[in-house]
């Protein structure tokens, strides 16, 4: 009985466990994947960046669009006259604000108790000018500035002081030359954007192929 107590506990004998080989990456492979890496990259970053350019051009133009809009429903709405201010001088500018007001007086000026309709900033690097057209200028407003003046009944003046007639137009234009012309008719008040084409010289349908980086 004693030497029953004492036998140690029965173990199973050790079966060795078979290790697969172990091996790394050959110098090939690693060659191999960074060459692929290298191709998405080169494929996506150049897309990335034309994307980009087209895309902050393009978040100005739809502020541009934005402010004619709000403009004109919200006189049609008040039955009021909306003075929409797009341009602050003949000379381009960057990192404008473009706004509006309740023209009350009909005098072209933001004056003390008139109600603001909205202020829309104009961000980065992109320059917002007068178009060279002089059939497309703006309405003068107060001082040296221009714009639309939308009525109650949904027309606009955009030129030359042509009430539910005319066209009047701003160009945006970015570092890389690229150019777009915003133009607002006065009848309907709607908004068209034309790209200029430095092949035909010509301002044309907004096509990918035109724009510069």
């Amino acid at each position: 009985m004693l030497e029953l107590m004492n036998c140690t506990a029965f173990e199973p004998p050790a079966v060795p466990r078979r290790r697969g080989r172990e091996r790394g990456f050959t110098l090939t492979e690693m060659m191999v994947v960074v060459a692929m890496i290298a191709l998405v990259v080169g494929i996506t970053i150049p897309n990335l960046w034309r994307s980009s350019v087209r895309a902050e051009m393009m978040s100005q133009v739809a502020t541009v669009q934005q402010s004619v809009g709000i403009s004109r429903i919200y006189a049609v709405k008040n039955s009021s006259q909306v003075a929409l201010q797009l341009l602050p001088s003949t000379t381009p500018t960057v990192k404008y604000a473009i706004h509006s007001w309740v023209d009350a007086d009909a005098d072209g000026t933001l004056d003390a108790g008139e109600e603001e309709v909205g202020s829309w900033p104009l961000t980065g690097e992109i320059s917002i000018g007068p178009s060279s057209d002089a059939n497309l200028s703006l309405h003068p407003l107060s001082g040296t500035g221009f714009g639309v003046v939308f009525f109650a009944n949904g027309t606009a003046m955009v030129h030359d002081s042509q009430i539910g007639t005319g066209q009047g137009a701003v160009v945006l234009a970015d570092t890389y030359q690229n150019l777009l012309r915003v133009t607002v008719q006065g009848g309907s008040g709607s908004v068209l954007v034309h790209m200029w084409d430095y092949d035909v010289e010509g301002w044309v349908e907004n096509p990918k192929r035109l724009w510069r980086y």
